[in-house]
């Protein structure tokens, strides 16, 4: 008898525990990220094309009306604020952009930056013993720093690149 009021209370027990301790949270900790459609954009955001399928790496503007992208198979320019978009130039793995004006541009990829002195007309490469070369940034049109696993200069618009650190 003993035996059986002691069970049965360790029944009780049980399920009272099991049962106060599960609940259901009717409000999570965390609102549900929005699905990214384009009515869900937020204001003064609004899709873009560019004509192509590209896979859109960076994008970089230097005022409100010339930028460039860089995409999976070259390089795009924009006039008009990104309103339209031109294939100026056919590169693979490009993956960052910097501007120092409208018409000096460079764009760097793993082992090899990519200069436009003149908007996208024309292009000239340089390589550099860096596969793991990621940003570049223009200080103006002459300077420019570039990153990888060495830390680059250039002095002359991105002609000639100097590795003055090395960092380990």
């Amino acid at each position: 008898m003993k035996r059986t009021i002691i069970f049965a209370t360790l029944i009780c027990v049980t399920f009272a525990a099991l049962f106060s301790s599960c609940s259901k949270n009717e409000t999570p900790d965390e609102p549900p990220l929005p699905a990214l459609l384009p009515d869900t954009l937020a204001t003064g955001w609004s899709i873009q094309s560019i004509g192509s399928s590209e896979s859109i790496t960076d994008v970089f503007f230097s005022d409100n009306s010339t930028g460039f992208l860089t995409g999976s198979t070259g390089v795009f320019r924009s006039v008009n604020g990104g309103g339209g978009w031109q294939k100026v130039f056919s590169s693979n793995g490009l993956i960052n952009i910097a501007m120092s004006s409208n018409t000096h541009a460079l764009f760097a990829r793993p082992g090899r930056i990519y200069v436009t002195r003149n908007g996208g007309t024309s292009f000239d490469s340089t390589s550099i013993n860096d596969p793991a070369l990621s940003d570049v940034y223009c200080v103006n049109n002459t300077v420019a720093y570039a990153s990888g696993l060495t830390f680059w200069k250039t002095t002359d618009g991105g002609t000639t690149w100097v590795n003055p650190v090395s960092y380990t």
